[in-house]
């Protein structure tokens, strides 16, 4: 199971629970249009504002929360997205 948002361009402050990073679940941020830069902190594959990433090329989708807070910073839209815990209902 996963969570997705979708993050409008600017800085964007997500909280995470600490079980999500004892367990190292995957997440993932993918730009919507064309190449865009992105910066991030909290993850394990930190993303930095020298490389243009774009969503029919380059990707960070196999990334690893490593801080109870993680930020991101797009100038376009943005998917964010992670792995939840699978309940048995």
């Amino acid at each position: 199971m996963c969570s997705s948002d979708l993050l409008q361009p600017g800085k964007h402050t997500i909280q995470v629970d600490k079980p999500y990073i004892a367990k190292k679940y995957p997440c993932g941020i993918i730009p919507l249009c064309g190449p865009t830069l992105m910066v991030s902190t909290g993850l394990e594959w930190n993303l930095n504002d020298t490389y243009r990433f774009d969503g029919g090329g380059v990707v960070s989708t196999s990334n690893r929360i490593t801080q109870e807070t993680v930020e991101i910073t797009t100038e376009s839209p943005t998917i964010w997205t992670m792995q939840t815990p699978h309940y048995n209902f």
